[in-house]
């Protein structure tokens, strides 16, 4: 339209009146709308005013129109617009329509790519768990967490989790572990996988467990307990008696193991049947050797051996062979006791679990130190420590200051053994297992006696009755009994000595302990020679001897090196005894028995007491 005339702007003008009625407006609300006085508008209509360019862009605007409409020629001109804008939209709907799909194309092949690479880590995963590669398993389970976010995969990043707690469990790294396993709950509940759920609280238990939190894992294994699937059912039931154990609260230890095996024996399954009674006898070893009842253990023990080869279940194997090992050591079997420990050693080494090794060789370290060889004895306890510490086995470290405290206490090196007393006291007390916290207040006792401390070694080993009794860990008493008598003697209370004495034989003769029979003799004869009491000094003695000799001819008929007497105590012993016959007037007794004893230190000894 040619708007230099007034006919063109009239055109103009209808246009823009078409425009504001077909959007429902009067010419005076289009007006105001825009910003402009009705008779602009008026002068736009009548064509006697060309309509500014921005004007008719505010028009269009908001009258739905395109901006061409008002200049368009001829009739049929705002058809034509509208078709054109038809024809445009539709082309622009195609043109996205064709960008959609090209992305979604994209999309797909991406997403089969990224699906490819999270199925690919998922098999690296499992390949990682056996032979077991536990930095690669972190480290692939991570990825698994990123992807398995983008997409959307919560099923696969909850076990990925649970994958990392359990790698940072075995790596000792407990915090961070316990951070991956509560992440794993959450998810675990949230996409409703419950038997995964519950799998998860049973690791997490065990990790609050060893940040010395007993009552927090006590509600996870109580979660687990209460589940309606006899599997888990059991296991639940099981490590609740295992908290009860690490508390001392052995009685109620015991009656959780005797539910756990009502629920196992429910099973028709004899595979599961065999495996739940293994693990749960495994425990109840356990709980016998703490409180001192070494032969049923040592029946126990051989059990779970012989079920744990049927089963193929290799760490159930080690531990069992410890513990049978441990049961031998302190019935004086000694050959038997080295047999079984170095087979633990072996199979531990051959399987890479270095953390069961460690507790093999701290317990050789024991039976070294019992068997005289202190520079072996050191040697096996220091690599057990180190091993300890490489893989944050807190149980091989607690086992290795013990007995490294034993072999350095028996040589005489008193200040050492104190120290490595000290440090497992303080794993014992990180971890609240109260049976070792009695334990190493009795051996500290001891130490301190020995260094002249007899009212603190009192203290000490006063106290370690007092636990030991409580939860009734009986060789631990014992032992305490054992060293109140000596602290009796030096501080000269002899009547309170041998009742100690008399207490600590009582014991030993129950739980048929040769160490704590000899110790508690030897306490005896003392306690009887100081009050002159010479014939009942020289019973005392004799027996003690006997014990003592009978583990010596152990070690001769296993073709063994015979170095009991380099234990202090023992020497002491022999040397009291050859003083003991003396006193009663019998020297030349005295010297046969020395020569007898075929340890020339004693005849060197006697002879400069005599001089």
């Amino acid at each position: 339209m040619d708007l230099s005339t007034k006919e063109g702007r009239r055109e103009q003008g209808a246009r823009i009146q078409r425009a504001a009625e077909s959007a429902g407006l009067s010419l005076e609300e289009l007006a105001k709308e825009i910003g402009c006085s009705r008779a602009l508008i008026y002068q736009y209509v009548a064509g006697s005013t060309l309509a500014q360019p921005h004007r008719l862009q505010q028009i269009a605007a908001r009258t739905g129109k395109a901006l061409g409409y008002f200049y368009a020629e001829g009739e049929g001109a705002e058809d034509r617009i509208e078709r054109t804008q038809t024809e445009l939209a539709e082309a622009r709907r195609q043109v996205q329509a064709e960008l959609e799909r090209i992305q979604s194309e994209r999309a797909d092949v991406e997403r089969r790519r990224l699906r490819d690479s999270f199925q690919h880590l998922c098999d690296l995963a499992q390949a990682q768990e056996g032979p077991v590669d536990l930095k690669g398993l972190i480290s692939t389970c991570e990825r698994i967490i990123s992807l398995g976010r983008e997409l959307d995969e919560l099923r696969a990043v909850a076990g990925a989790h649970f994958r990392i707690g359990n790698a940072r469990i075995r790596l000792a790294e407990h915090e961070a572990a316990r951070a991956s396993l509560e992440r794993a709950i959450d998810l675990f509940h949230q996409v409703g996988q419950r038997e995964d759920e519950l799998a998860a609280r049973q690791s997490l238990a065990n990790v609050l467990l060893q940040l010395g939190n007993p009552h927090a894992a006590m509600e996870q294994f109580q979660m687990v307990a209460a589940a309606e699937d006899w599997w888990n059912r059991w296991k639940g039931t099981l490590s609740i008696g295992c908290v009860h154990e690490h508390l001392g609260e052995y009685r109620r230890a015991l009656d959780q193991f005797d539910a756990a095996l009502q629920i196992i024996d429910s099973s028709t399954d004899e595979h599961s049947i065999t495996l739940g009674r293994l693990y749960v006898r495994s425990n109840i070893a356990n709980v016998y050797i703490d409180c001192g009842d070494y032969a049923p253990a040592l029946e126990i023990s051989q059990s779970c051996l012989d079920d744990a080869e049927k089963l193929g279940l290799r760490e159930q194997h080690i531990e069992a062979q410890i513990n049978i090992g441990v049961c031998l050591l302190a019935l004086g079997r000694l050959g038997e006791c080295r047999q079984r420990l170095h087979r633990a050693l072996e199979i531990a080494r051959f399987v890479g679990d270095a953390a069961r090794a460690a507790v093999a060789r701290a317990w050789l370290c024991a039976l070294e130190a019992a068997c005289g060889q202190f520079d072996r004895a050191k040697e096996l306890g220091k690599d057990a420590l180190q091993t300890g510490l490489q893989t944050g086995s807190r149980r091989a470290g607690l086992y290795a200051h013990q007995h490294l405290g034993d072999a350095y206490q028996r040589s005489g090196m008193h200040r050492e053994a104190l120290y490595h007393y000290h440090q497992a006291q303080s794993i014992a007390r990180d971890q609240r297992t109260v049976y070792y916290e009695a334990l190493l207040m009795e051996r500290c006792g001891g130490v301190e006696r020995r260094l002249g401390s007899a009212e603190r070694a009192a203290h000490l080993c006063g106290s370690a009755v007092e636990m030991a009794d409580r939860i009734g860990a009986r060789e631990v008493e014992g032992a305490a009994h054992v060293g109140l008598a000596h602290a009796a003697l030096a501080l000269g209370r002899l009547a309170e000595a041998e009742q100690s004495g008399r207490r600590a034989l009582e014991i030993a003769d129950a739980i048929e302990v040769p160490e704590l029979r000899w110790r508690a003799l030897g306490a005896l004869a003392r306690a009887a020679f100081e009050r002159r009491q010479l014939d009942a000094a020289r019973e005392h003695g004799a027996a003690a001897v006997a014990v003592i000799e009978g583990l010596r001819g152990q070690l001769r008929r296993n073709d063994e090196e015979d170095a009991i007497l380099e234990d202090q105590d023992r020497e002491l012993l022999y040397l009291e005894h050859a003083r003991i016959l003396e006193a009663l007037g019998r020297s030349d007794d005295a010297r046969a028995f020395l020569e007898r004893a075929e340890w020339p230190p004693l005849l060197r000894r006697f002879g400069e007491d005599q001089g």
